[in-house]
Protein backbone atom coordinates (compact mmCIF):
# COMPACT_ATOMS: atom_id res chain seq x y z
CA UNK A 1 0.00 0.00 0.00
CA UNK A 2 2.53 2.51 -1.29
CA UNK A 3 0.72 5.86 -1.62
CA UNK A 4 -0.54 6.16 1.93
CA UNK A 5 -0.67 9.40 3.80
CA UNK A 6 2.62 9.94 5.62
CA UNK A 7 1.15 10.36 9.10
CA UNK A 8 2.34 8.86 12.35
CA UNK A 9 1.36 5.25 12.84
CA UNK A 10 -1.32 4.62 15.45
CA UNK A 11 1.15 2.12 16.93
CA UNK A 12 3.19 5.13 18.09
CA UNK A 13 0.22 7.40 18.91
CA UNK A 14 -0.87 7.75 22.52
CA UNK A 15 -4.32 6.39 23.40
CA UNK A 16 -5.34 9.89 24.53
CA UNK A 17 -4.40 11.36 21.13
CA UNK A 18 -6.16 8.54 19.30
CA UNK A 19 -9.36 9.11 21.29
CA UNK A 20 -9.28 12.84 20.55
CA UNK A 21 -8.99 12.11 16.82
CA UNK A 22 -11.72 9.48 17.05
CA UNK A 23 -14.17 11.91 18.69
CA UNK A 24 -13.73 14.66 16.08
CA UNK A 25 -17.10 16.07 14.97
CA UNK A 26 -16.26 16.13 11.24
CA UNK A 27 -15.90 13.19 8.82
CA UNK A 28 -12.39 12.13 9.67
CA UNK A 29 -10.07 9.27 10.46
CA UNK A 30 -9.68 7.16 12.52
CA UNK A 31 -13.17 5.70 12.51
CA UNK A 32 -14.95 2.52 13.58
CA UNK A 33 -12.55 0.06 11.91
CA UNK A 34 -9.50 1.50 13.65
CA UNK A 35 -11.42 1.62 16.94
CA UNK A 36 -12.19 -2.08 16.56
CA UNK A 37 -8.50 -2.71 15.91
CA UNK A 38 -7.68 -1.01 19.21
CA UNK A 39 -10.33 -3.07 21.01
CA UNK A 40 -8.85 -6.24 19.53
CA UNK A 41 -5.36 -5.20 20.61
CA UNK A 42 -6.60 -4.60 24.17
CA UNK A 43 -8.38 -7.97 24.17
CA UNK A 44 -5.17 -9.65 22.98
CA UNK A 45 -3.10 -7.81 25.60
CA UNK A 46 -5.38 -9.02 28.39
CA UNK A 47 -5.30 -12.50 26.88
CA UNK A 48 -1.48 -12.46 26.88
CA UNK A 49 -1.47 -11.40 30.54
CA UNK A 50 -3.95 -14.12 31.50
CA UNK A 51 -2.15 -16.78 29.42
CA UNK A 52 1.14 -16.01 31.18
CA UNK A 53 -0.57 -16.39 34.57
CA UNK A 54 -2.07 -19.71 33.53
CA UNK A 55 1.34 -20.87 32.32
CA UNK A 56 2.85 -20.04 35.72
CA UNK A 57 0.05 -21.50 37.83
CA UNK A 58 -1.01 -24.60 35.91
CA UNK A 59 2.18 -26.18 34.67
CA UNK A 60 0.56 -29.54 34.08
CA UNK A 61 -1.91 -28.43 31.38
CA UNK A 62 0.56 -28.91 28.55
CA UNK A 63 4.24 -28.98 27.78
CA UNK A 64 6.42 -25.82 28.02
CA UNK A 65 6.79 -25.50 24.25
CA UNK A 66 3.02 -25.55 23.74
CA UNK A 67 2.50 -22.99 26.54
CA UNK A 68 5.04 -20.67 24.90
CA UNK A 69 3.36 -21.24 21.54
CA UNK A 70 0.03 -20.03 22.99
CA UNK A 71 1.67 -16.86 24.32
CA UNK A 72 3.48 -16.23 21.04
CA UNK A 73 0.23 -16.72 19.14
CA UNK A 74 -1.54 -14.10 21.30
CA UNK A 75 1.34 -11.66 20.77
CA UNK A 76 1.06 -12.13 16.99
CA UNK A 77 -2.68 -11.39 17.19
CA UNK A 78 -1.98 -8.29 19.29
CA UNK A 79 0.47 -6.95 16.69
CA UNK A 80 -1.95 -7.73 13.87
CA UNK A 81 -4.72 -5.75 15.59
CA UNK A 82 -2.41 -2.77 15.99
CA UNK A 83 -1.52 -2.97 12.30
CA UNK A 84 -5.21 -3.06 11.41
CA UNK A 85 -5.67 0.33 13.09
CA UNK A 86 -3.37 1.83 10.43
CA UNK A 87 -4.49 -0.35 7.54
CA UNK A 88 -8.14 0.55 8.10
CA UNK A 89 -7.32 4.26 8.23
CA UNK A 90 -5.33 4.06 4.99
CA UNK A 91 -8.07 2.12 3.19
CA UNK A 92 -10.76 4.60 4.18
CA UNK A 93 -8.57 7.54 3.20
CA UNK A 94 -8.68 6.16 -0.32
CA UNK A 95 -12.45 5.74 -0.14
CA UNK A 96 -12.92 9.32 1.07
CA UNK A 97 -10.58 10.62 -1.65
CA UNK A 98 -12.69 8.97 -4.38
CA UNK A 99 -16.23 9.57 -3.10
CA UNK A 100 -17.85 12.61 -4.73
CA UNK A 101 -14.83 13.32 -6.87
CA UNK A 102 -15.48 15.20 -10.12
CA UNK A 103 -13.82 14.10 -13.36
CA UNK A 104 -13.13 15.97 -16.57
CA UNK A 105 -13.73 13.00 -18.86
CA UNK A 106 -15.24 9.51 -18.92
CA UNK A 107 -11.83 7.81 -18.92
CA UNK A 108 -10.84 9.48 -15.63
CA UNK A 109 -14.29 8.72 -14.19
CA UNK A 110 -13.93 5.03 -15.05
CA UNK A 111 -10.49 4.90 -13.43
CA UNK A 112 -11.84 6.72 -10.37
CA UNK A 113 -14.74 4.28 -10.01
CA UNK A 114 -12.37 1.34 -10.32
CA UNK A 115 -10.13 2.88 -7.68
CA UNK A 116 -13.14 3.30 -5.37
CA UNK A 117 -14.20 -0.33 -5.84
CA UNK A 118 -10.66 -1.50 -5.04
CA UNK A 119 -10.62 0.70 -1.94
CA UNK A 120 -13.89 -0.86 -0.69
CA UNK A 121 -12.51 -4.34 -1.35
CA UNK A 122 -9.34 -3.50 0.58
CA UNK A 123 -11.28 -2.03 3.52
CA UNK A 124 -13.50 -5.12 3.61
CA UNK A 125 -10.56 -7.53 3.52
CA UNK A 126 -8.99 -5.68 6.47
CA UNK A 127 -12.12 -6.11 8.58
CA UNK A 128 -12.38 -9.71 7.41
CA UNK A 129 -8.88 -10.26 8.80
CA UNK A 130 -9.94 -8.69 12.12
CA UNK A 131 -12.94 -11.00 12.13
CA UNK A 132 -10.64 -14.02 11.80
CA UNK A 133 -8.35 -12.65 14.54
CA UNK A 134 -11.31 -12.12 16.90
CA UNK A 135 -12.40 -15.73 16.47
CA UNK A 136 -8.84 -16.94 17.07
CA UNK A 137 -8.71 -14.88 20.28
CA UNK A 138 -11.97 -16.41 21.50
CA UNK A 139 -10.76 -19.89 20.63
CA UNK A 140 -7.49 -19.49 22.56
CA UNK A 141 -9.25 -17.92 25.55
CA UNK A 142 -11.69 -20.82 25.60
CA UNK A 143 -8.78 -23.28 25.75
CA UNK A 144 -7.32 -21.68 28.87
CA UNK A 145 -10.34 -20.17 30.64
CA UNK A 146 -11.02 -22.98 33.10
CA UNK A 147 -7.41 -22.70 34.33
CA UNK A 148 -7.45 -18.94 34.86
CA UNK A 149 -6.75 -18.04 38.54
CA UNK A 150 -9.77 -16.51 40.29
CA UNK A 151 -7.91 -13.26 40.81
CA UNK A 152 -7.67 -12.82 37.02
CA UNK A 153 -11.06 -14.09 35.90
CA UNK A 154 -12.29 -10.52 35.38
CA UNK A 155 -9.34 -9.87 33.06
CA UNK A 156 -10.14 -13.00 31.07
CA UNK A 157 -13.84 -12.12 30.97
CA UNK A 158 -13.16 -8.62 29.61
CA UNK A 159 -10.80 -10.13 27.00
CA UNK A 160 -13.60 -12.48 25.93
CA UNK A 161 -16.16 -9.65 25.78
CA UNK A 162 -13.85 -7.38 23.75
CA UNK A 163 -12.93 -10.18 21.35
CA UNK A 164 -16.61 -11.03 20.85
CA UNK A 165 -17.46 -7.35 20.33
CA UNK A 166 -14.70 -7.18 17.68
CA UNK A 167 -16.13 -10.23 15.97
CA UNK A 168 -19.60 -8.69 15.80
CA UNK A 169 -18.37 -5.19 14.93
CA UNK A 170 -16.13 -6.33 12.09
CA UNK A 171 -18.98 -8.53 10.79
CA UNK A 172 -21.24 -5.48 10.64
CA UNK A 173 -18.65 -3.41 8.75
CA UNK A 174 -18.12 -6.21 6.24
CA UNK A 175 -21.89 -6.46 5.65
CA UNK A 176 -22.04 -2.68 5.05
CA UNK A 177 -19.01 -2.63 2.74
CA UNK A 178 -19.98 -5.54 0.50
CA UNK A 179 -22.88 -3.44 -0.84
CA UNK A 180 -20.20 -1.42 -2.64
CA UNK A 181 -18.37 -4.43 -4.12
CA UNK A 182 -19.34 -5.60 -7.62
CA UNK A 183 -17.48 -8.92 -7.56
CA UNK A 184 -20.35 -11.13 -6.39
CA UNK A 185 -18.17 -14.22 -5.97
CA UNK A 186 -15.99 -12.25 -3.56
CA UNK A 187 -19.07 -10.89 -1.76
CA UNK A 188 -20.45 -14.41 -1.37
CA UNK A 189 -17.15 -15.68 0.06
CA UNK A 190 -17.00 -12.77 2.55
CA UNK A 191 -20.58 -13.33 3.72
CA UNK A 192 -20.09 -17.08 4.12
CA UNK A 193 -16.87 -16.61 6.07
CA UNK A 194 -18.50 -14.02 8.31
CA UNK A 195 -21.44 -16.33 8.98
CA UNK A 196 -19.16 -19.27 9.81
CA UNK A 197 -17.00 -17.11 12.11
CA UNK A 198 -20.03 -15.64 13.88
CA UNK A 199 -21.57 -19.07 14.42
CA UNK A 200 -18.29 -20.41 15.85
CA UNK A 201 -17.73 -17.26 17.91
CA UNK A 202 -21.21 -17.35 19.41
CA UNK A 203 -20.80 -21.02 20.30
CA UNK A 204 -17.45 -20.35 22.01
CA UNK A 205 -18.74 -17.24 23.79
CA UNK A 206 -21.84 -18.98 25.12
CA UNK A 207 -19.78 -21.99 26.21
CA UNK A 208 -17.41 -19.76 28.22
CA UNK A 209 -20.33 -17.89 29.80
CA UNK A 210 -22.42 -20.97 30.59
CA UNK A 211 -19.66 -23.02 32.21
CA UNK A 212 -18.50 -20.16 34.43
CA UNK A 213 -21.25 -19.28 36.93
CA UNK A 214 -19.66 -15.99 37.97
CA UNK A 215 -19.65 -14.71 34.41
CA UNK A 216 -23.15 -15.99 33.74
CA UNK A 217 -24.35 -14.07 36.78
CA UNK A 218 -22.56 -10.91 35.66
CA UNK A 219 -24.17 -11.18 32.21
CA UNK A 220 -27.60 -11.47 33.84
CA UNK A 221 -26.91 -8.38 35.93
CA UNK A 222 -26.75 -10.40 39.16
Amino acid sequence: MGNMEQTASYKTTSIAEFLVKLSNDIPTLPAAGSALGLSGAIAASLAIFVTKLVNKNVLSIDNPKLRQKNTDHMMTLQQSCMEIMDLDKNAYEKIIQNIGKTYINESDKTKGNQSLLKAYESATQIQMKLNDISLSLLDTLDAIFENVPKVSQADAFIAVELAYACLKGSSYIVHVNVKNIQNQALVKSFIQRIQDNCDDGKRIYEKIVNVNPGIKGANNGK
